[in-house]
């Protein structure tokens, strides 16, 4: 087959699409109970792992509306669809396919997936070529061009991007003309539930909610990979990967941020904004909240003992770090109530410098290892000598 008017050689899908292609235009593949379902032995893309029947989220019905609405009333024709890793981008693009065509609103769709272009019309066979082919359509208005994971160009075809939380992919894509970003939904408890009753029927309840404890509503994690030792282990990963600066950064700019973080921070859309324009960011779990805690506060203790032992051995640092350690210590790991110690200069009579320490941090430093280093004290030691620790201050053995 020749493709009109490019020039490149196309083929004719293999059949296992040619029949997806044909059960998803037909009206009853979306059940009344909420599932896109194909018949006769269909697979999705003609491929059986990724199975036959899947979930019509709630949240795919308003963006397919929202980007209708901007399409016809504000007149955008690119859209960004992104959110966190796991939820469901990819799996949009097929009740998408299926409301374009029922609706009239698109005559011929190209999908870009996996470094092959596939060229989707109504009553037609499905043609496949590579990443150059079919530019004679998306040269068309009429056109709508789905692209998956890839990066996409200025086209006059209507564009929407299904992507991860990654400015590499689309930070081109959105400066473009008429180019919106739009956030998917995380989960609700419901939806996970039903799809595992649905989709998922061999695994427990029991299970499910487990992995909801630790993961969140991440459907990649609670229900396909549920029994993948592998990917269950790449939450601990994570967390043993990522410090407390790229947690911030990816609260801060999560299309910045490594993969790894956007295990332990999610983004949902802002609670009254239907129109899926406005994003929010949340923690994945309590489970991942108390880990990161667990490890901002370990490491905010190494860092106040490290400044204890230099304030000890060179006063002239002591004043400055009281003040840092007090006030931005116990903020940077939430302490909502805290005591404090004084560490004070054993041979000074008038101590005005002091180290003041949350009783936490204070008590972890005082089971520490003594340690042994040169007394600088007026009265003349200059040998090494056991410095001990008391409950108030610090002194030396002699």
């Amino acid at each position: 087959y020749m493709q009109p008017g490019g020039g490149a050689t196309v083929a004719v899908a293999p059949k296992e699409v040619q029949l997806f292609w044909h059960k998803l235009q037909c009206k009853p593949c979306i059940t009344a109970d909420g599932l896109l379902e194909l018949q006769d032995g269909a697979y999705f893309m003609g491929d059986p792992l990724r199975g036959s029947r899947m979930l019509i989220r709630p949240c795919y019905h308003t963006l397919y509306r929202s980007i209708k609405d901007l399409y016809h009333s504000h007149g955008l024709r690119r859209f960004l669809v992104t959110g966190t890793p796991g939820i469901g981008k990819s799996c949009f693009k097929f009740p998408l396919m299926h409301w374009l065509m029922d609706e009239g609103e698109a005559k011929d769709i190209v999908m870009e997936m996996q470094g092959n272009r596939y060229l989707f019309s109504k009553g037609a066979d499905v043609l496949v070529g590579s990443t150059h082919d079919f530019e004679d359509k998306l040269r068309q208005t009429n056109t709508w061009w789905i692209v998956d994971m890839s990066t996409p160009f200025e086209r006059a075809a209507t564009t929407v991007v299904l992507s991860s939380p990654n400015k590499d992919n689309y930070k081109e894509f959105l400066k473009l003309l008429g180019a919106t970003k739009l956030y998917m939904n995380l989960w609700a408890d419901e939806e996970i539930h039903m799809c595992r009753a649905t989709c998922f029927p061999h695994l427990g309840k029991e299970k499910v909610e487990e992995l909801q404890a630790k993961w969140g509503n991440i459907p990649r994690y609670v229900l396909e990979k549920a029994d993948d030792p592998g990917a269950q282990a790449s939450l601990d990963d994570a967390l043993a990967a990522c410090d407390l600066s790229t947690i911030d950064r990816c609260i801060g700019e999560p299309d910045s941020a490594p993969d790894a973080s956007h295990k332990l921070v999610h983004l949902d859309v802002q609670p009254g904004h239907p129109e899926h324009r406005q994003k929010v960011v949340v923690m994945a779990s309590a489970y991942v909240s108390r880990k990161l805690a667990e490890r901002a506060a370990i490491q905010h203790v190494d860092w106040l003992q490290r400044l204890v032992n230099l304030s000890i051995s060179q006063p002239a640092h002591m004043a400055a770090a009281g003040a840092r350690t007090h006030i931005g210590g116990c903020r940077r790991v939430g302490l909502s109530r805290c005591a404090s110690w004084a560490l004070m200069e054993p041979w000074s009579q008038n101590c005005s410098s002091q180290l003041r320490l949350p009783l936490w941090c204070f008590r972890r430093w005082m089971r520490s290892p003594v340690q042994r280093m040169t007394c600088t004290a007026s009265h003349g030691c200059t040998t090494s000598r056991q410095w001990t620790r008391s409950r108030s201050r610090t002194a030396c053995t002699r």
